[in-house]
């Protein structure tokens, strides 16, 4: 469900529906936040996906970001190799569309979390 959610999001943020994307994100997260806490080997990752995309976007705000460093900082002290990989190349093309739409603060908040995740 929490998947079908964060599709929907992306396809009513396309359609210019951001209110009803953001209501989707929002039930998603909230779906895979109770299942990262019952098995964070399993959830956590995709929560952390998820996230991303409700703060690019949805939101751009600095407590997502947060959020996804703690999940990343999970990932890191666990067997999740590929995540480990993935989240900083999200990151960097998350930044560069921050700045592409001229977002110079969000770009900014990015890089200090990737510079931050760069020390695990």
């Amino acid at each position: 469900m929490a998947t079908s959610l964060n599709n929907l999001s992306n396809r009513l943020s396309d359609a210019g529906d951001n209110k009803g994307g953001l209501a989707a994100v929002q039930r998603s997260v909230e779906i895979r936040e109770g299942l990262a806490k019952q098995n964070f080997a399993a959830y956590g990752p995709a929560l952390g996906i998820t996230l991303l995309n409700c703060y690019i976007i949805y939101e751009r705000n600095i407590q997502t970001l947060l959020k996804v460093k703690e999940i990343y900082v999970l990932i890191v002290g666990s067997s999740h190799a590929p995540w480990v990989v993935i989240f900083p190349q999200l990151l960097r093309e998350f930044s560069d569309q921050a700045r592409a739409d001229n977002d110079s603060k969000s770009a900014l908040e990015i890089d200090e979390i990737i510079e931050e995740i760069s020390k695990y």
